[in-house]
């Protein structure tokens, strides 16, 4: 029988969960810095900001966690489009990377939105903060189903 050193907060399958856990991290935050702006002047600073971003985001779940890592990169990479294009000299080059730009703006939003979804596990809530019912009128609480 193998016996295990009883030390605070030590389990060998925790243990090995965290270490593979903090390895993904690490991956995650290394492929979004490669994609913020200041990663040329310091990857510290880069690995910094997505970090920040990252855990302000707060991921639930591995499918969380690369999700938010698509979103940081995306939005990282669509003010670089963004910032270069209002530099550019080139008419052409300008029109192209603001396109570009304002196409991963759009991919952006519908990760947000999956994000959301996920969250709330595909539930939506709807919340009526005003309804005007005139004489006669009907008002009507929940779903409505057409005539037979």
């Amino acid at each position: 029988m193998m016996r295990h050193e009883k030390i605070k907060g030590h389990c060998p399958m925790v243990n090995t969960v965290e270490q593979e856990n903090a390895s993904l991290h690490e991956l995650f935050v290394r492929q979004m810095a490669v994609t913020h702006p200041a990663i040329k002047q310091s990857q510290e600073r880069a690995v910094g900001d997505v970090e920040m971003s990252f855990r302000n985001i707060s991921p639930n779940s591995e499918v969380e966690r690369m999700l938010i890592s698509q979103i940081i990169a995306t939005h990282n990479l669509s003010m670089n489009l963004l910032s270069k294009s209002s530099f550019a000299q080139d008419d052409g080059l300008t029109s192209v990377l603001a396109s570009a730009s304002a196409k991963l703006m759009k991919v952006f939003c519908i990760q947000l939105n999956t994000l959301e979804k996920l969250r709330n596990q595909g539930q939506q809530k709807v919340i009526v903060e005003h309804v005007h019912v005139h004489q006669r009128g009907q008002a009507i609480v929940g779903q409505v189903g057409g005539g037979v």
